[in-house]
């Protein structure tokens, strides 16, 4: 269980476009928002310290199998210099770069990739279980988050895809700022604390997690491809799997890691294969398009937006709404 100070409970989410809104409170299946640094910083504290070491202002530099069936890796830090470290098993948690499984040839780069850039703010008298999610007109392919921490502080996060467009996120935070449009959304922005900048894939979810004894796992394994940002729970439920197999692995059973990919994709691949279907299509949208998705979405329950905020999108649900959609036309006919 993740504790409490990690993570801010949204109670209220509302939607914008360029002229739509759509407002939505939770009181039941209430979506929360991690604070991703703090968290990475609290699993590790979850390992045993007797048997790992955390090497930091590292840089890895290349892998190279030895004759001995083992992995030797390359690594560069400014406290320890340079020296290799022998493995019989390498998890590539490298993000979008997937440094180990490109240096050994057996995935390609990323072509296909989102960058964030997030700007933090004191929170004062914005509300503190609001979030916000918008679109406006100044590029496509991209879209942007306002959501507090449990701290007292506002972040604003806004992304674009690459190659789907060439404009800097950090100019699209900069015009929003400038334009003045939080006060549209109800948002006060005080004292600026904190700017932060990060890269994750964009691309279709990886069927193949494991290469031999190498496993893909987070951003090297595609993982954030969903719709909305739900990947980091995902992340950390098959990555306490993950560790179980890898105990097994070096035990007594030789299909661990396999029966760990395969269980990965059963559970994963037609979220995934959906997510990165209306990733690419929301890529396209112009402003219309965005109005009417707004519209659509103003006409979903908490259930079904908690549904499509957790990527957990299925036919009964889309002939749910679908049907609903049906309905109401007809009884505005009979009226």
């Amino acid at each position: 269980m993740i504790p409490w100070r990690l993570y801010q409970c949204i109670k209220q989410l509302d939607i914008y476009s360029e002229n739509e809104k759509s407002s939505h409170i939770f009181t039941t299946k209430i979506p929360v928002v991690l604070d991703i640094t703090w968290l990475y910083k609290y699993l590790f504290s979850l390992c045993n310290k007797a048997t790992t070491t955390l090497f930091l202002a590292s840089r890895y530099i290349k892998t190279e199998i030895g004759k001995d069936n083992h992995y030797y890796s390359f690594i560069k830090s400014k406290k320890q210099g340079n020296f290799i470290i022998k493995s019989k098993i390498i998890v590539d948690a490298s993000g979008y770069a997937k440094k180990v499984i490109t240096w050994l040839w057996l995935s390609n780069n990323n072509k296909r990739i989102w960058i964030w850039v997030e700007y933090e703010f004191e929170l004062w008298n914005n509300t503190s279980s609001r979030a916000v999610l918008f679109v406006w007109d100044q590029a496509k392919s991209w879209y942007g988050w306002i959501f507090p921490t449990n701290y007292n502080t506002l972040r604003i996060w806004i992304g674009v895809i690459k190659p789907d467009t060439d404009i800097s996120p950090k100019k699209l935070m900069d015009n929003f700022i400038e334009s003045n449009l939080s006060t549209k959304y109800n948002i006060k922005l005080w004292k600026l604390l904190n700017t932060n900048a990060w890269t994750l894939p964009s691309e279709k979810f990886s069927k193949k997690l494991v290469f031999w004894n190498i496993i893909s796992v987070w951003d090297s394994a595609n993982f954030a491809t969903l719709t909305v940002g739900e990947w980091i729970r995902v992340c950390i439920k098959h990555w306490r799997k993950l560790w179980v197999k890898i105990n097994e692995y070096l035990s007594w059973n030789n299909q661990a890691l396999k029966e760990y990919e395969k269980n990965v994709i059963n559970d994963l691949s037609s979220k995934y294969k959906f997510g990165f279907i209306i990733n690419k299509i929301i890529a396209r949208y112009s402003n219309k398009d965005w109005d009417n998705s707004v519209k659509r979405i103003s006409s979903l329950n908490e259930k079904e937006l908690s549904m499509l905020l957790r990527s957990e999108i299925s036919v009964f649900l889309i002939i749910q709404i679908l049907m609903r959609k049906v309905f109401k036309k007809l009884a505005f006919i009979k009226k």
